[in-house]
């Protein structure tokens, strides 16, 4: 084992946050149906916010601090070198990100490990723009068994404990996931086409289906380390197959993996490591950070 292995660390960012925006004016207009079109940001211009909704959700302020910058903060006291992606064609976006990265990198070099910050586009799709920053990655001549860590910037209230955690368990075994399993009775659904009436409310009928074991189901989380090589090994499996890297659709990175026919390995994550998906994920946050996190 190499005494200095490099820990390369992504934080993608490049989302459009439409559901966010969907979510804040479906609660403001006091609509259960609020239609998503390329009208939405002008709505959200005629609302008295107190935020400014119209960027990315990432770059929304949380307690004082943009939400990015709680995963910059962490990633930069861990890492080697961070890349983080922006949304394609959003040069505001990229500007703030580059200011930010700045910022941080001109710290107390005692609280700052990471040598270089990257800011870069992103693509159409998370997958695109894990590539986007994997290429990058790959410029700086990763080795097979250096650590590519890659996190949802969605997601600011996980610890610095944990991606410690992930780092040196994915340093021994190849690959680290985070995952917690869910409290409430987890069962199979299928919706029933027909419906009852005309009724808005009643056009969607489920019907319950099977109970699965909650102790065998895991709700993962971000970050997640592995080794570069496996993740080598992973984009080879794909590329022999003939598949165009750029049109899969993997969602995280250990489905790359574990669609390759590699082990992933899984580790305790934590309850308020939550991703801000939705308006009320927002509310959620700060009330956690107000209540029991030390920021």
């Amino acid at each position: 084992m190499r005494v200095n292995i490099r820990v390369f660390g992504i934080i993608l960012a490049a989302g459009k946050s439409e559901r966010f925006k969907k979510s804040f004016l479906k609660i403001k207009k006091g609509t259960k149906d609020f239609k998503l079109s390329s009208k939405i940001d002008t709505d959200l211009d005629e609302l008295d916010l107190g935020i400014d909704l119209r960027q990315p959700k990432c770059f929304i302020e949380l307690h004082g601090k943009k939400i990015i910058e709680y995963s910059i903060e962490k990633f930069c006291k861990t890492v080697d070198f961070l890349v983080i992606t922006t949304p394609q064609k959003d040069e505001e976006i990229f500007n703030k990100a580059n200011e930010i990265a700045r910022r941080y990198k001109s710290e107390d070099k005692k609280e700052t490990k990471t040598k270089e910050i990257l800011v870069i586009q992103g693509g159409k799709t998370r997958w695109q723009s894990f590539l986007n920053a994997l290429r990058t990655i790959q410029e700086l001549q990763p080795k097979g068994d250096d650590i590519i860590v890659e996190h949802d910037g969605a997601r600011p209230l996980f610890s610095q404990n944990l991606l410690k955690k992930v780092i040196n368990f994915a340093n021994k075994m190849g690959s680290a996931v985070p995952f917690i399993t869910p409290y409430e009775t987890v069962r199979t659904v299928r919706e029933i086409k027909k419906s009852f009436s005309r009724n808005e409310s009643s056009k969607n009928i489920f019907l319950f289906e099977d109970e699965i074991d909650r102790t065998k189901v895991a709700l993962i989380q971000t970050p997640q380390a592995f080794k570069y090589e496996i993740i080598e090994k992973a984009i080879s499996f794909h590329s022999k197959g003939g598949e165009r890297l750029e049109e899969l659709r993997f969602t995280d990175l250990a489905g790359l993996i574990f669609s390759s026919h590699q082990k992933v390995f899984g580790i305790n994550g934590e309850r308020e490591n939550i991703k801000i998906t939705y308006f009320y994920d927002l509310k959620i946050a700060e009330r956690i950070i107000s209540s029991f996190l030390p920021y």
